[in-house]
């Protein structure tokens, strides 16, 4: 069996909740890893303790900076083919940070729902 690992941004534990029983609901191949602080995911991926297949990123979390966080997406080649999907109220993406994101998920999507968009997701890696 081959895991692929997802980390899980977002200030709310709900969302850990809701998205960490969406996606093992979908596959026992996951392991999801949740962080609160967007500076920590960053630093887990700066240093490598965290390369994930999928990043599942809160837009609306406070103090989050989009620059940061895509810039460290985009130019590391280790973590040029992490698939992002973002959900929440973000403020203005730049292009180039927008394009970076491969599926936009609604907010309060009925839980049948996100599992459908997550698997969608994952048959497409």
């Amino acid at each position: 069996m081959i895991v692929k690992t997802c980390l899980l941004i977002s200030d709310d534990p709900d969302d850990h909740i809701e998205f960490s029983e969406a996606l093992y609901d979908i596959s026992d191949e996951i392991v999801v890893m949740t962080v609160l602080d967007f500076r920590k995911a960053i630093d887990l991926l700066v240093t490598k303790k965290c390369v994930p297949e999928f990043v599942v990123l809160n837009l609306g979390m406070s103090d989050f900076t989009p620059d940061n966080f895509f810039t460290v997406l985009r130019e590391d080649r280790a973590l040029t083919n992490v698939k992002v999907i973002a959900y929440g109220e973000g403020g203005e993406l730049k292009r180039d940070d927008s394009a970076r994101i491969n599926r936009f998920l609604h907010d309060d999507l009925p839980f049948s729902e996100l599992k459908k968009e997550l698997k969608a997701v994952l048959a497409a890696h």
